[in-house]
């Protein structure tokens, strides 16, 4: 006869419990996320008020860059 006990299966979806630690990593990723989207939103921002004033004045927004002394990669 086979033994009719089966073993019980690991659940590869099933959530580990969290520490302390992991709930802090967590946290400060979320944060670092939050943070970036904020980077980007005025990031974008900034930009349209750049080329808004290059059209005013006629001029590339790469001169604005310098003469506001800003990156131009970034």
């Amino acid at each position: 006869m086979k033994n009719s006990k089966k073993k019980p299966r690991k659940n590869a979806n099933k959530r580990k419990d969290t520490t302390p630690v992991d709930e802090d990593v967590a946290s400060r990723q979320k944060e670092t996320i939050q943070l970036l989207h904020e980077y980007n939103d005025l990031k974008d921002a900034t930009q349209i008020v750049l080329g808004a004033l290059a059209t005013m004045k006629g001029v590339p927004v790469r001169s604005l860059h310098a003469s506001y002394n800003l990156p131009i990669d970034e």
